[in-house]
């Protein structure tokens, strides 16, 4: 019999990360209305945070790997190419931000990859040297990762593939991680200008790999382990 629970979804873990998520873009959002009625020298100060990113990232999924290679299968490419959107606001000396990024590897193509990915995070600006502010960054987010395996050679009845095999599999593997990142910012004409950040993100815990519409009891498990690198575009205060 197969156990249905080795593929329980962690919902309470992925609600409460919306509803921070939900909590703090709406407090974002109300000091952006409550800033715009201030203003010095006759221009609006809004001490906000937009940017929008392009960047690479690595998932270091090794007991999957191991576990496909022991039985002679092509293990999935894990590294991914990702956009991301992002906005924080500075409470001086704390920055609340929240962000939200999308990555794809292999485009269209039958064996892809995908990955979706949100957090919250706080940081500071108060390390600066020159025009420069290297700004350390602590948050949770949670990460989506899928990708389809496909099984060459197959031969068969057509009515065969459609209600017994499959020649292509879809395998996720999803969690929430503590995200650590160093961001670096520079300072110009009283503007913020973020261009560049790195970070890693570490899995809470393990976290069973599952079939897609399907149960299975014996699937290895894999902790988030990822490396990122981030191009930013924006400004702020």
């Amino acid at each position: 019999m197969l156990d249905k629970r080795s593929n329980k979804r962690p919902k309470n873990t992925f609600t409460y990360i919306n509803q921070c998520t939900i909590y703090i873009a709406l407090l974002l959002f109300s000091n952006l209305a409550a800033s715009g009625q201030k203003k010095e020298n006759n221009k609006p100060r809004l001490p906000f945070e937009i940017t929008s990113s392009v960047g690479g990232e690595l998932n270091r999924f090794s007991t999957l790997k191991g576990y496909l290679r022991a039985n002679d299968m092509e293990s999935p490419n894990f590294r991914l190419f990702h956009i991301g959107l992002g906005v924080a606001y500075n409470f001086n000396p704390i920055i609340i931000g929240i962000s939200l990024s999308g990555g794809n590897r292999g485009g269209f193509a039958q064996r892809n990859s995908l990955q979706s990915y949100r957090r919250a995070y706080i940081s500071t600006n108060k390390i600066q040297h020159r025009s420069f502010i290297i700004s350390p960054e602590i948050g949770i987010g949670y990460q989506r990762f899928s990708t389809y395996m496909v099984k060459d050679g197959g031969e068969g009845n057509f009515l065969d593939f459609m209600e017994t095999r499959s020649n292509q599999v879809k395998l996720n593997n999803r969690g929430t991680a503590l995200d650590f990142a160093l961001g670096l910012k520079r300072i110009k004409n009283d503007r913020i200008y973020p261009f560049i950040r790195l970070g890693y993100r570490y899995g809470l815990r393990s976290n069973r790999w599952s079939v897609e519409n399907a149960h299975v009891y014996d699937a290895p498990s894999d902790r988030i382990n990822n490396v990122y690198l981030q191009l930013l575009f924006g400004r702020g205060r």
